[in-house]
C-alpha cells in the first residue's frame, strides 16, 4: 500500500527530452556563421546564464520564447554581433522543439499509473506543451505551465497551485523532476515529498540537500509510487 496520494511531474528532462541539445547546436552554428571569437560551449554557457537571469523571481515575467530571444540578443552583443536579429534562428529552434520525443518508458509509466492523480508542472510556454501533448496523445489530470501562472519554478506558489488542483496534501504528494533547483528545492519549500529523476546520472553539488528519493527513469518512479500494482 503506497503512502502517496498524488504526483506532480516536471516535463522537460523528465517526461520529454530537455531540448538543450537544440540550443547547443544553434550555439555552434552561430559561432561558425558569424565567425565569433568564442567556442560553441562558451557561447552556450553565456547564453544560458543570460537566459536564467531573465527567468528568476526577481525579474519581470517573460515567456520562455521572449527570454530566449532577449538573452540571445544580449549574448550576440557580448561577442560583437551587435544588432543581429535572432528571430529566424529561433524560429528554426522552435520547429525542432516541436519534434521533441517523450522518453521510451513514458507510455508504460502512464499505463502503470492509471487512476493515480498526476499534475504536469512545467517551466514552459503554453504553445509547446499543448503541441507536444497533442502530438503524442499524452494526457494528465492537470497541466500547469509557467506561462499560465506567470511564475517559474522553483517559486513555491506554482507547487501550491498544483496541490490545490490535485486536492492532495503536500506531505503525501510527490514531485518528480530532473532539476535540483527548480524541482527539488521548489517542491521542498511547499512541504512535498521530493524525487530527483537523475537520468544521466549526475552527482549533487557539495552542500546540496538530498531529495527524499532518487530514480533514473519513470519506470523506477512507478515502482516507488505503486509498489504493489493493482
Amino acid at each position: 500500500m503506497s503512502p502517496y496520494q498524488a504526483l506532480t511531474l516536471d516535463m522537460f528532462g523528465t517526461v520529454f527530452d530537455s531540448g538543450i541539445g537544440v540550443l547547443q547546436d544553434l550555439s555552434g552554428r552561430l559561432v561558425r556563421e558569424l565567425d565569433l571569437k568564442v567556442s560553441p560551449s562558451e557561447f552556450f554557457e553565456r547564453w544560458e546564464g543570460r537566459f536564467f537571469s531573465l527567468v528568476t523571481p526577481a525579474a519581470s515575467f517573460r515567456t520562455i520564447d521572449a527570454a530566449n530571444e532577449e538573452s540571445l540578443r544580449m549574448t550576440l552583443t557580448d561577442y560583437g554581433a551587435v544588432g543581429r536579429d535572432p528571430s529566424s534562428w529561433l524560429q528554426e529552434t522552435r520547429t525542432r522543439w516541436e519534434q521533441l520525443e517523450p522518453f521510451p518508458e513514458v507510455r508504460e509509466f502512464l499505463r502503470a499509473m492509471e487512476g493515480f492523480p498526476i499534475c504536469l508542472l512545467t517551466n514552459a510556454d503554453d504553445w509547446l506543451v499543448e503541441h507536444l501533448l497533442r502530438a503524442h496523445a499524452l494526457t494528465f489530470d492537470h497541466v500547469i505551465t509557467s506561462e499560465s501562472r506567470r511564475l517559474y519554478k522553483p517559486d513555491r506558489r506554482l507547487f501550491v497551485d498544483a496541490l490545490e488542483a490535485l486536492g492532495a496534501p503536500a506531505g503525501s504528494t510527490v514531485h518528480a523532476g530532473d532539476s535540483l533547483r527548480s524541482d527539488i528545492d521548489g517542491a521542498r519549500t511547499a512541504g512535498m515529498v521530493t524525487c530527483w529523476v537523475n537520468r544521466s546520472p549526475r552527482g549533487r553539488p557539495p552542500g546540496e540537500l538530498p531529495p527524499d528519493f532518487e530514480v533514473s527513469n519513470l519506470e523506477e518512479l512507478a515502482r516507488l509510487l505503486r509498489p504493489d500494482p493493482e
